[in-house]
């Protein structure tokens, strides 16, 4: 967690490059943890390696095809690719899953105006050739002329204005070579001048493409970046009357800021905002903002208590402050009151087992074992259907017995999670647990025996660094 929020510090500050070795620092040591790898993705994108980028966007939905990280990653990587309509399904499906959030709303927005502006301008040419020689066929056989013949001008002078205007939000600084190109085409005697006769150019020939270029250009930026986005992007305002909007930016400020106080305060002060809302207000705003499904106050409110807990875990970690302890616990117990309180448990769940999961880490890094525990087993009912969130809880469950002396119970929860295990480096994670729990207990065969299957693991897999550290334990263990 400490490396990827370091990592995501550099990302946001600028040196891609030096963030993506944080980031592969820390999926050396958790190669299938979804956060991480949604992270490097980010970063592989902005350095241009798409196909890495889409690598880890895939990976991270292996374990969780409903991480919704997860698909908006894959679904901006497609988008980049220039796979508009892959795109749209995994932004749609995201929507589905998290309607509340915008980043999904805008997606679908854009990728439907990149589509439309790939293929759609042919098919709406061929409409209006097809009425135009309809309409000319009507006026042959009844003899009658147009009605307002001289309303076509001022139409077609609208319609040119449209286009300028767009293409100069598109091209920027650049359209002004480009008007600057189309007057000299006007130029007949300067089109007329050879530049060379050997190579037969000629100055038209130059202008001409430097036209199409310029036009080209302006039809990639259409497609890639349409125009509302470039709005939305390029404002600082947003509406106030919009609780959803507000919701978002709440949680980029938070994310993005290096303030611990900042943090908390911008986090209590969007709940006080969200508690004031009524549902009709979150409903409207849902609507609003494209959403079909019901947006819900408590959701929205475990979602900012979890980022600002989240936040908090990570200061806590680095800096072993009590004030900033506090703050984590209280956000991560207001998750699980929240949960406990929702009536559909099939929607607050997923909430309440990652706040009972990161209140557990909280307790460990404080030393409190026992608070850790107790914690840890509240969330296995929570996951019981989840097969690899089960294994990490009986494995740290297990790790937490053991440290605690009792040994019975963390064999029992080791096992517990060998018994679940499919993932080849979390076997030998487990398995490592297990020679250690033999360890204390004088098993000294057994553990022995543990270790020996774990190095074949190790061998088989091509895990060096795995390699290494068990015949560390091992040679250890002779000793």
């Amino acid at each position: 967690m400490t490396l990827i929020a370091e990592g995501d510090k550099l990302y946001n500050n600028g040196p891609a490059d030096k963030a993506l070795e944080f980031y592969n620092q820390a999926l050396e040591i958790f190669p299938e943890d979804k956060h991480g790898l949604v992270a490097r993705s980010k970063c592989y994108l902005t350095m241009c390696n798409i196909d890495a980028a889409l690598r880890d966007a895939e990976k991270s939905l292996k374990s969780d095809k409903n991480f919704h990280r997860g698909l908006e990653q894959k679904a901006e990587t497609l988008y980049q690719m220039g796979d508009f309509e892959m795109a749209l399904v995994f932004f749609h499906r995201g929507h589905k899953l998290r309607p509340e959030l915008n980043v999904f709303t805008l997606g679908i927005q854009k990728t439907q105006e990149a589509i439309i502006n790939s293929v759609g301008a042919s098919t709406r040419l061929q409409i209006e050739q097809s009425m135009a020689n309809q309409n000319n066929k009507d006026s042959r056989i009844s003899g009658k002329q147009s009605r307002k013949p001289k309303s076509a001008p001022g139409v077609k002078k609208s319609e040119s204005q449209t286009k300028a205007s767009v293409q100069k939000k598109l091209l920027a600084e650049l359209y002004v070579d480009k008007e600057f190109l189309e007057n000299l085409e006007n130029d007949h005697d300067l089109m007329k001048s050879c530049i060379s006769e050997k190579a037969h150019l000629h100055v038209h020939d130059l202008v001409t493409d430097g036209i199409d270029y310029l036009s080209n250009r302006a039809q990639f930026w259409r497609q890639r970046k349409p125009i509302y986005a470039r709005q939305t992007n390029t404002t600082n305002v947003t509406p106030m009357s919009d609780p959803l909007v507000d919701f978002m930016v709440s949680i980029n400020k938070i994310e993005k800021t290096d303030n611990f106080k900042e943090a908390m305060a911008i986090a209590e002060k969007e709940i006080q905002k969200i508690e004031r809302c009524t549902e009709k207000q979150l409903q409207l705003s849902g609507i609003k903002q494209g959403s079909s499904a019901k947006v819900s106050k408590q959701h929205l409110i475990s979602e900012i208590c979890m980022t600002a807990g989240n936040w908090a875990l990570i200061e806590y970690q680095d800096k072993k402050v009590d004030k900033v302890f506090v703050k984590a616990e209280e956000n991560f117990k207001k998750v699980i009151k929240l949960g406990a309180k929702q009536k559909d448990k099939s929607k607050s769940k997923d909430y309440q087992s990652s706040a009972l999961e990161r209140l557990g880490r909280l307790y460990v890094i404080k030393g409190d074992i026992t608070n850790a525990i107790n914690t840890w087993e509240q969330r296995e009912s929570l996951i019981y259907d989840q097969k690899e969130e089960l294994v990490v809880l009986y494995h740290d469950l297990g790790r937490a017995y053991l440290s605690k002396g009792n040994t019975d119970k963390a064999l029992e929860n080791a096992n517990h999670s060998f018994s679940n295990v499919r993932d080849q480096g979390w076997k030998m994670n487990v398995m490592v647990l297990l020679a250690e729990i033999h360890l204390a207990k004088n098993e000294v065969k057994q553990a022995k025996m543990k270790l020996e299957n774990c190095l074949t693991i190790a061998r088989s897999e091509n895990d060096t660094s795995a390699e290494k550290a068990v015949l560390d334990l091992l040679s250890r263990l002779r000793a």
